[in-house]
């Protein structure tokens, strides 16, 4: 059994792999998803989930949460690319076609168990991992609202008490330059420390006609992240991270498609983005006697800094600019305990709260038939929410196991709006004061209950299923254009999900086979709708817009024929439609049969992918990795009204690595992207063409790794 666990990670991977044998590949994964006080192995676990240890990470060149983007089926972890750093994920149908930080994600993204509260900053360069596990569908019992299409957890790595050190250096097409590296050891008998440090110098990849030049798309990243590990006792640990990061460089890479066409580009400016972060994160556990148990303390803090200004029309005319500035603080704090509390009882039990607080501004620079206008609008936002949780396990026998949960959330948002004005404008961009024509807010309040069995069916068999409810949080509207319409509150967006599953590996471990079939019943779907306006370029209102039914299955399945050859394969499916609409989605001013028969956004009907890994030994000089990867995602909708969609891909990976004996240096030659597909993160309609932000097309690239 341990032979195939995380091949089936490792090997749904888009991305090229390198720096790897079977046994990196083939390592067991664990994963922290349940929230139980310790790791389980994936294979255990009653969920969908895709997990990937810190070797595999190393691999596959994972320098950011994107770069798993096509790593498993019904999943997209895309960045909208309107500006850099803003994620745009989508799970099952389930996702965002919004760039604004006010929307709350379907996707939740946790890094070290804290909770980020805006999708602004989120799709950011990512070294010294300990592991990423995406968890597909709704995981609203342990992780709260806005998982409803499911939950990304990133962990890194804590300080091991032992030295040791490594260095990466890559450079791949553009060309692109990463150096990082960490050292860590012992400062005292309970203390170890360890630091890390990233830097990334992208030299832009796109050509921009307009200029002649072949540097659209420049990107400089730096951060570095001390952390320590405090053990007063045997029975104690604190873990204290710190990170500071920068990122700078163009703003979204567009492309007007009415003139241009393949990753062709002619912007008259290349913008600019430059974000900083920086954050706190305290991490307490503490054995406890009673029910051999844990208790866990997570407290986070983080401060983020996001301006962005991109050339929106994607002409060398001004028609459509825009700038943006997010500023966004938080604080989290989550207390719980998990352990036996009876012969045959596993309970996991806390509290959580959060409180954020956002401010952003939108400046608009818009060619109109009197002259350039220039206009800010924007909002803040004052939002606290906390939660009770209670996750419990019953052994009914042997082999069957009763999965019982409850949360309660409550939470508040108060919002001041200054809605887009073409005569005034009414904040100035500079110092960010604004007259504010909206206020309000508002309290909700809501229960997410789970109920589901997993059967051991076998030794290396489990099947469980599972029914759960999901919400996402209602809110305003940022980006308000049109003063009469109000600015929220929009309503929770609900959801009902059904979800039965098999692991299972076979012939003595030759043979891993993973399947999962999904219900889900939506409620008061929340959708931003965007609609060309003369004045404003764009409109975006954000409405409860319809009920849908989302249905489908997932199949991984991982075979190992030759203790040297590894194949994978897996598939997705998902089927959606409206079962009710509220709102006039086409825009032809009446509610019908025709808003109902529109595809919904965000849903890709077919994901699939097939791998090959191959070893060859090199006699007593190590060892070569051979690997090829092909992943493909069908087309989907990315308007409401179906005037856009994002485009089919299919994306052929390869590499080839050295291992040197020692296990200590690997040098990687890889390929991304080998067929030069050109796809993106969001199509916009605009009143001068529609515009697309651009995903990097074909790249090749050599990776050095060290350890000491």
């Amino acid at each position: 059994m341990c032979r195939l666990a995380g091949a089936i990670a490792i090997l749904s991977l888009s991305t090229t792999a390198a720096a790897q044998t079977s046994a990196v590949i083939l390592e067991e994964v664990t994963v922290t998803g349940r929230k139980m006080g310790k790791l389980e192995a994936v294979q255990d676990v009653p969920l969908a989930v895709t997990a990937f240890g810190a070797a595999q990470l190393d691999a596959a060149f994972v320098r950011n949460v994107e770069d798993l983007s096509f790593s498993a089926p019904n999943v997209s972890l895309d960045s909208v690319g309107v500006t850099p750093g803003v994620q745009n994920f989508a799970i099952r149908g389930l996702g965002l076609n919004s760039s604004i930080p006010s929307i709350d994600p379907t996707v939740g993204l946790f890094v070290d168990e804290v909770y980020l509260g805006v999708t602004f900053g989120t799709v950011l360069d990512m070294f010294d991992l300990d592991g990423v596990e995406i968890l597909r569908g709704p995981q609203g019992l342990l992780f709260g609202r806005n998982v409803t299409g499911g939950a990304v957890l990133v962990r890194t790595k804590r300080p091991s008490g032992d030295f040791g050190a490594r260095l990466k250096m890559a450079v791949e097409s553009g060309p692109e330059y990463v150096v990082a590296g960490s050292i860590e050891g012992p400062l005292a008998p309970v203390l170890a420390a360890k630091l890390t440090a990233y830097y990334k110098n992208d030299t832009g990849y796109f050509d921009n006609r307009t200029t002649g030049g072949n540097d659209y798309g420049e990107e400089e990243t730096f951060f570095v992240r001390p952390s320590f590990l405090l053990t007063p006792s045997d029975d104690t640990e604190i873990v204290l991270r710190l990170e500071h990061g920068e990122t700078r460089g163009d703003g979204g890479v567009v492309q007007n498609m009415a003139f241009y066409r393949n990753f062709d580009t002619g912007v008259g400016s290349e913008g600019t983005v430059d974000i900083n972060w920086d954050q706190i994160f305290i991490e307490f556990n503490r054995n406890v006697a009673f029910g051999n148990g844990k208790i866990t303390n997570i407290f986070g803090w983080r401060d983020l800094d996001h301006y962005g200004y991109t050339d929106v029309d994607g002409t060398p005319q001004v028609l459509f600019h825009g700038g943006t500035r997010t500023l966004q603080e938080q604080f989290s704090n989550e207390l719980r305990y998990s352990g036996e509390v009876a012969r045959g009882v596993n309970l996991t039990a806390g509290l959580y709260y959060f409180t954020q607080d956002i401010l952003y501004r939108e400046e608009r620079t818009l060619a109109t038939p009197l002259g350039v206008l220039i206009s800010t609008l924007g909002g803040d936002q004052d939002h606290w929410s906390w939660a009770a949780f209670s996750a419990v396990d019953v052994e009914l026998t042997d082999t069957l196991k009763l999965n019982l949960g409850l949360r309660y959330t409550k939470e508040r948002k108060k919002a001041q709006i200054a809605t887009f004005n073409a005569v005034s404008s009414p904040c100035d961009f500079a110092t960010n004061r604004c007259n504010f024509d909206f206020s309000d807010a508002h309290i909700w309040d809501n229960w997410i209950p789970k109920i589901g069995f997993e059967w051991k069916a076998a030794r290396d068999v489990l099947l469980y299923s599972f029914w759960t409810q999901g919400i996402r949080s209602g809110g305003y509207n940022f980006r308000n254009v049109n003063p009469l319409v109000a600015a929220g509150p929009t309503s929770e967006e609900k959801q009902n999900s059904f979800e039965i599953g098999i692991k299972s590996d076979w012939a003595d471990g030759q043979v891993r086979f993973n399947a999962a079939a999904f219900y889900n019943e939506i409620t008061d779907l929340q959708r931003e709708i965007a609609v060309v306006d003369l004045t404003a370029g764009v409109a975006q209102v954000i409405r409860n817009s319809a009920d849908a039914r989302l249905q489908g299955v997932e199949v991984e399945a991982v075979f190992v024929p030759l203790d040297r050859l590894i194949l994978s394969v897996s598939a997705g499916y998902t089927d959606a439609e409206y079962t009710k609409i509220h709102m006039d989605l086409n825009g032809d001013q009446v509610i019908d049969a025709a808003d109902k028969a529109l595809d919904l956004p965000r849903v890709s009907p077919w994901t699939y992918s097939a791998g090959m890994s191959f070893d060859t030994p090199l006699s007593t000089l190590g060892e070569a990795t051979w690997r090829l990867q092909y992943s493909h995602r069908d087309k989907a909708a990315f308007a409401d009204n179906n005037s856009t969609f994002l485009s089919k891909v299919d994306l052929l990976d390869a590499s080839v690595t050295y291992r040197h004996p020692n296990q200590r240096f690997t040098l990687s030659l890889y390929g991304r992207n080998l067929t030069d597909e050109d796809y993106e993160g969001a199509v916009t309609q605009l009143p001068f063409g529609t515009v697309r932000y651009l995903s990097k097309g074909r790249r090749y690239g050599v990776e050095m790794n060290l350890e000491f």
